[in-house]
């Protein structure tokens, strides 16, 4: 092995590449370093680093989130009066329209 093959230098996007590779392969740590070239302790060591790397994201609650999709809400307000009459009054209802009900419905 030559001097620059035993001190190689990888940019942290091969060494994911690397990595990736390895968790892929179903290989052992000491099959897959062989077969690709790289001292078993390196490839150790950057499994143990991407680990604690990941450790250190859920550390802090950085999950993944999903939300669902939510039905638009069908009514915001429902005013009841005492005889069993309901108004809905949904998003977006203009509200001098609303005042003219309210204020109709007071009078009677």
């Amino acid at each position: 092995m030559s001097k620059s093959q035993k001190h190689r230098q990888r940019s942290p996007k091969q060494i994911e590449s690397i990595l990736r590779r390895f968790q892929s392969s179903g290989s052992s740590q000491a099959a897959f370093a062989r077969e690709n070239g790289i001292p078993q302790a390196t490839l150790n060591s950057w499994l143990r680093k991407a680990a604690r790397s990941e450790s250190e994201d859920h550390a802090y609650g950085f999950v993944p989130l999903e939300l669902p999709v939510a039905a638009p809400p069908t009514a915001c307000l429902e005013i009841v009066a005492a005889d069993g009459l309901r108004i809905l009054v949904r998003p977006g209802c203009d509200h001098g329209d609303l005042q003219f009900i309210l204020t109709a419905l007071r009078s009677c």
